[in-house]
């Protein structure tokens, strides 16, 4: 039997959205000054940036303070997609709140 430590695993973080108090600045932040590469931007116009071989590792969202407004884990695990299969109604309000 294993233990509830092995039974949700991760096989890597999938992207970070933090939120920016001036998304502009940001933006030119993250590419000028971190070096990301700018991967275009959602229909919203939030910018989306790269790091690697995926389409995007970073969104920027435009918020009164600065922070982490998600991130989002691929996971490796039947349990992990099993949990969030039974977890998607809260997920998804808490991805609105």
């Amino acid at each position: 039997m294993s233990s509830n430590r092995d039974a949700i695993r991760y096989a890597h973080l999938g992207y970070v959205a933090p939120n920016v108090t001036d998304l502009e600045r940001s933006a030119w932040f993250y590419e000028h000054i971190l070096g990301l590469t700018s991967a275009g931007a959602i229909a919203d116009g939030r910018p989306l940036f790269r790091c690697g071989g995926k389409h995007h590792d970073v969104v920027l969202s435009q918020a009164a303070w600065p922070g982490l407004k998600r991130i989002g884990w691929r996971m490796e695990s039947f349990e992990a997609r099993a949990a969030r299969r039974f977890l998607g109604a809260e997920s998804e309000a808490a991805r609105d709140g």
